[in-house]
């Protein structure tokens, strides 16, 4: 087993936290605290905002890097909430529809976003299970039965 790599954890704790700001900026942007305007707190927050951003991602890369099971299971998570969130904003997008004289049509834009995100949420999953796969092979008790779930060939009958 490899040695636990405490960067990756200080360097995921102190993104977060920017991510935490990141929400709050923009809460204070949603509360009217900040204007949209392009005025110079409002850049100041976009700008900010971008690099706590850049940062947090670099740090799940070291995460990914070093303990590529953890991040699987962060990754499986994470697409699990966006599936959760993608469902229901895609019937929302198919809702908006345009009244056209008997026949009701839902505009291709509305029905190619609802489309693209239950999409994009399926590949984070797929991802996700990847990187487990992948983090189990230190584990081969384990990588055993996740093979078994998830056979490499299928066998022809």
């Amino acid at each position: 087993m490899k040695d636990v790599n405490w960067k990756a954890y200080y360097l995921f704790f102190l993104p977060g936290l920017g991510l935490l700001l990141f929400f709050g900026a923009f809460a204070l942007i949603d509360m009217g605290v900040v204007s949209r305007q392009f005025d110079s707190a409002y850049r100041l927050v976009v700008a900010g905002s971008t690099l706590c951003l850049v940062c947090f991602a670099m740090a799940l890369y070291i995460i990914r890097r070093s303990m590529r099971l953890l991040y699987g299971c962060i990754e499986v998570a994470a697409s699990i909430g966006i599936i959760v969130m993608s469902i229901p904003a895609a019937v929302q997008l198919l809702d908006r529809q345009i009244p056209s004289g008997q026949a009701v049509i839902v505009p291709w834009e509305n029905g190619l976003a609802a489309f693209g995100l239950v999409a994009a949420s399926v590949y984070v999953l797929v991802r996700g299970l990847d990187n487990v796969g992948e983090g189990l092979k230190q584990y081969p008790r384990w990588e055993a039965v996740w093979d078994f779930v998830f056979p490499k060939t299928l066998k022809k009958q």
